[in-house]
């Protein structure tokens, strides 16, 4: 206990470490202008366009009431990461002995990217973390077959789909263990309960799935062979090659003990264990890959649900590793290479758009008149200065012209949070103000190069004149006067 309590210290230690260094960035915006809507335009919000990460969204409303700073924010996430260590400890523990388990605490505190996202308001640790508790709870409904176990497991795994979409995944994973390597006095008609149970709870996603389909998903990048190994590399723990080659060949250790115990016997427990966990590993990333020949769908953060099976089927090949020098020499050099991983993220970040919101809204408050207008393209960046806005309290604030749907417009609505179409935004904005600013979120300079930007500086230049332009990182803020 005295080594898991370690990991578990450095776990807190290290995702509690510079959790409000940087500012907040349109996603996390977002999560927090979701959270702090009106009950009523909190479920239109969700059914309207952001089911996905509802469980997240209603948590944060109620952790919102104990806090309101970028840090405390963002330690809803920080503790869910934590709190996924002795998760996997257990599980690892309870299927491949106490060894394994220790090995995939220690590993998955010290991985950068399960780090990094632990530093995000937002709801992936969240969906990491009940991953975990889905998969301890079939094995434990597996061992028993008990209808409580079944029911429990039910209820974690639908929580587990509104945490994210792609948790349903990992549930997939799950069930398809079974006919790979179902165990002896496994039958069907067990698992059929609380497979219908899950159904039912799950209803109301495949209702918005139905109704609302996968539009919000259309700017995922289409994937390729390149971006998938850079993608590995992060996912391993932001390592470089050297540490994802080391990953890669436990995993290939892991593999061939796989095989080993499926050639001495396919139906016992220790093989359906193997199973679940390379299941749990692959399965998940080969059907969002199937999908993507037909639409983008990859996305790694978005994958981030099958992290605990790749770190507990590393440390399963780690502990199969002959001699024991060479074992230690592995452990060693993963530990190593990931803490060079962790040094190098909080030296420059990964994995997400940086965008200077804090700096911009200080700068915008500074400059602006209160009879200036706003407009936020795209509309939903305006979370980002409202958050901002409410920490510095100005005395007077410059009228946001768009996205402005609340009645009165200072207070947010769900319309707020859509994507609208241009021509529907340029039909709509008054020219009554004696200056505009353009507040345009551009990370990478996505924006300045969209065709539909260029429409909107050309309705601002057709009523006003530029006066000025400044740049913040991934921000901009463009001001034009009659």
């Amino acid at each position: 206990m005295g080594a898991l309590c370690l990991f578990i210290a450095i776990a807190a230690v290290l995702r509690l470490h510079n959790l409000a260094a940087r500012g907040f960035w349109l996603d996390e915006g977002i999560s927090v202008g979701i959270a702090r809507l009106h009950w009523p335009d909190f479920a239109r919000v969700l059914w309207e366009r952001e089911a996905n990460m509802s469980l997240y969204y209603l948590l944060l409303r109620g952790w919102l009431t104990f806090g309101g700073g970028e840090f405390f924010i963002r330690a809803l996430s920080a503790l869910s990461g934590v709190a996924a260590v002795p998760l996997i400890y257990g599980l690892g523990r309870r299927l491949f002995g106490t060894r394994v388990g220790l090995a995939a605490a220690g590993l998955l505190a010290i991985n950068a990217y399960h780090l990094r996202y632990s530093q995000e308001a937002r709801a992936y640790p969240l969906a990491v973390l009940l991953a975990l508790a889905s998969a301890w709870l079939f094995v434990r409904f597996v061992e028993s077959h008990g209808a409580r176990s079944g029911i429990a497991w039910a209820a974690v795994s639908a929580l587990l789909v509104y945490s994210h979409f792609y948790g349903a995944l990992v549930v997939a994973a799950e069930l398809l263990s079974l006919p790979i390597a179902r165990p002896r006095g496994m039958h069907w008609s067990a698992i059929l309960r609380p497979v219908r149970l899950l159904a039912l709870f799950t209803l109301p996603v495949v209702a918005f799935l139905a109704v609302r389909g996968a539009s919000q998903m259309n700017w995922i990048p289409r994937v390729s062979f390149a971006s998938l190994w850079s993608d590995f590399v992060l996912f391993t723990g932001n390592g470089g090659s050297p540490l994802a080659v080391i990953v890669v060949a436990a995993m290939l250790v892991a593999l061939r003990s796989w095989r080993e115990s499926w050639r001495a016997d396919r139906r016992s427990f220790q093989n359906w264990s193997l199973a679940a966990m390379w299941s749990w590993a692959a399965f998940p990333v080969l059907a969002v890959l199937a999908g993507s020949v037909w639409r983008p769908l990859f996305l790694t953060r978005y994958l981030i649900v099958c992290l605990p099976a790749l770190i507990l089927v590393v440390a399963i090949g780690i502990f199969r590793i002959r001699p024991l020098p060479l074992r230690v020499l592995a452990f060693a050099s993963i530990a190593l290479l990931s803490a060079r991983g962790i040094l190098s993220y909080y030296k420059s970040d990964f994995g997400a758009y940086h965008e200077d919101w804090r700096g911009a809204t200080r700068a915008l408050l500074v400059s602006a008149r209160p009879d200036d207008g706003l407009i936020f393209y795209p509309g939903p960046s305006r979370m980002d200065y409202e958050f901002y806005r409410s920490l510095d309290l100005p005395s007077a604030s410059p009228r946001v012209i768009f996205p402005a749907h609340g009645n009165p417009p200072t207070q947010l609505s769900f319309r707020d949070f859509l994507v609208q179409p241009l021509a529907e935004v340029i039909e709509n904005l008054p020219s009554d103000a004696p200056r505009v600013w353009i507040v345009l979120d551009s990370p990478q300079g996505w924006y300045e190069n969209d065709r539909s930007y260029p429409f909107l500086r050309a309705w601002c230049l057709w009523h006003y004149h530029q006066v000025s332009a400044q740049k913040f990182d991934g921000v901009e803020l463009v001001l034009f006067s009659k």
